[in-house]
């Protein structure tokens, strides 16, 4: 069992480090037994209208590909582990993933592997090569490794156990951040419209921050500057 996890290195991203400080943070305190690959990455080379976001997202699956002989939880680092996510291999699945309430697209912030489902990644993989391809002969995507997934899904040869968990629980993002509670495993501060985003990396005091948003970030900026030294101390650091 390992957790995977990675970033893309940029001296003008600097303020960035909050998540991933946060994220190995939470993990050394929550899953201190678990090893943990962080992988540092130098930007992808720029492809010709290709916008970098979908170059990141795109090289996502490439570098979790080099992981797949044991367990693994795939995560990104713009989250907070706030408890022991292996507690998801309780339960019998090749893959287990993420779904939002309100969206039909299963979220990869967090993605949850046994080496039963190789031959699923592959297909995954495929499909996130093809997309690329599309993608550079002019198609429009949002994202490709959600929509490579869906076509794995889709198209999947054999059929596989996909276990599908609540993003309210164990990947809390968007409509969840307002109703972080004791049961949340783990929240995700992604990018995108309406987005928590751009208020976790304002200066703003706890008490200006827009309240749905209120609690997430505080429990961010409390991780981002935990001190090493206290990291066997309760998850009380998180929760209200």
């Amino acid at each position: 069992m390992r957790i995977v996890s990675f970033y893309f290195e940029n001296p003008t991203n600097e303020k960035y480090k909050i998540f991933y400080k946060a994220f190995l943070n939470s993990v050394k305190i929550n899953m201190p037994t678990i090893p943990l690959s962080f992988i540092k990455l130098p930007e992808p080379r720029a492809i010709p209208g290709v916008p970098l976001s979908l170059l990141h997202n795109y090289h996502k699956l490439i570098v979790w590909m080099d992981y797949l002989n044991d367990d693994t939880i795939f995560i990104d680092c713009d989250t907070v582990v706030l408890s022991d996510l292996t507690e998801a291999y309780n339960d019998n699945f090749d893959i287990a993933l993420t779904k939002r309430k309100r969206k039909k697209l299963l979220n990869t912030g967090v993605v949850f592997y046994r080496p039963t489902g190789k031959d699923f990644f592959n297909e995954w993989y495929k499909w996130n090569k093809v997309l690329m391809k599309r993608i550079m002969s002019g198609k429009k995507y949002i994202t490709i490794n959600q929509d490579a997934l869906r076509l794995a899904l889709q198209h999947q040869e054999h059929k596989f156990l996909i276990k599908i968990l609540p993003c309210r629980i164990w990947n809390a993002c968007n409509e969840d951040w307002s109703e972080i509670n004791r049961d949340t495993k783990m929240i995700h501060y992604k990018a995108g419209p309406g987005s928590i985003r751009h208020e976790a990396l304002s200066n703003k005091k706890l008490y200006e921050i827009n309240p749905k948003f209120r609690n997430a970030i505080r429990i961010l900026r409390n991780y981002a500057s935990y001190e090493t030294a206290r990291q066997n101390e309760t998850r009380a650091i998180a929760v209200d």
